[in-house]
């Protein structure tokens, strides 16, 4: 007597874990396999025979039912196709009768491919600012984008002056006063470029332009008379209208900051001459015997700049 067991379909196909994941490179070919799934099942022949499929249909990705491979249905890109990860329930089934099935979940993500190049949003940038700023004084920001799903640029500055009072957040784009900001210094335009660069060396350029505007930051100074030798000679031939000198003056400000006047405040002497607009002393009263001696006038050197700055200026007259 022989006895013949038949196996009962009693065991759901079942995978080692409960969820997977995987992590896919962008720019794939269509129909790559990503990964493989394979379930167990403890029955044997058809009960034990498994096919796998998908719980809902996915845009990105299917399943061999034979296999268990996962492929790709597209070229992945991680800035249109998966900005998340996508979960994937995969279900396996075998063929015994009634059917048992167990399943698991694949959660895919994309790694981010540095397949853009940072680009700045304008090529050119023109900033103003006046002279004698602080430093940290945030001037203005320059700013790229990159195309890629985890953008990781940085911005540096390109120049060749000797002295540049600049310097540039390396994150933000933000560029700051790092020096002495001075009209009167060696340059008043500053044309550069900024680059944008991320981790694989893409890079992109714009250009940079910070205009120095001057500030009244100078009071007129005197070269002519020197401080220490002021006296100016009266000659007794000298002629009412006659010029007894011209005040020499230079102003480093620009513009109106730069142009000076000049009038006589006082002094023993003032009734003797008179100043004009340009710095010239003229006699204006004839010099007579009885008016032999030392006097002094005092001229105030006004600039016209809107914060007024002035320079007193003693002169002796002998």
């Amino acid at each position: 007597m022989s006895i013949s067991l038949t196996d009962v379909n009693d065991n759901a196909p079942y995978f080692p874990h409960g969820q997977y994941h995987v992590s896919v490179v962008e720019n794939n070919n269509i129909g790559d396999v990503i990964t493989q799934l394979k379930a167990s099942d403890a029955d044997i022949g058809e009960n034990a025979r498994i096919s796998y499929r998908l719980a809902s249909a996915s845009e990105n990705f299917e399943i061999n039912k034979d296999s268990g491979e996962i492929t790709a249905l597209v070229s992945l890109d991680a800035e249109k196709n998966l900005h998340e990860p996508e979960m994937l329930e995969i279900i396996a089934e075998d063929n015994g009768n009634p059917k048992l099935r167990g399943q698991t979940t694949l959660r895919v993500s994309i790694k981010d491919f540095n397949d853009n190049a940072p680009i700045f949003i304008r090529k050119n940038y023109t900033f103003e600012i006046t002279e004698n700023l602080p430093t940290s004084f945030i001037i203005g920001q320059v700013e790229a984008i990159d195309g890629d799903l985890v953008p990781d640029l940085k911005y540096k500055l390109l120049q060749n002056y000797k002295y540049f009072p600049f310097e540039i957040d390396e994150e933000n784009g933000r560029l700051y006063v790092a020096g002495k900001v001075d009209y009167e210094g060696d340059n008043q335009l500053y044309d550069f470029q900024v680059q944008a660069i991320d981790k694989d060396g893409f890079n992109d350029l714009a250009n940079v332009k910070i205009q120095i505007l001057d500030e009244n930051d100078n009071p007129p100074r005197v070269k002519y008379p020197h401080p220490s030798k002021d006296v100016i000679w009266l000659p007794p031939t000298l002629q009412p209208g006659d010029l007894v000198t011209t005040i020499q003056v230079v102003d480093p400000d620009s513009g109106a900051n730069g142009n000076t006047d000049f009038e006589i405040e006082g002094g023993s002497g003032s009734d003797f001459v008179k100043i004009n607009h340009i710095g010239e002393i003229i006699l204006q009263k004839e010099i007579k015997p009885k008016d032999y001696g030392r006097y002094a006038i005092f001229v105030r050197i006004n600039d016209h700049g809107k914060n007024q700055l002035f320079t007193t200026l003693r002169v002796r007259l002998d």
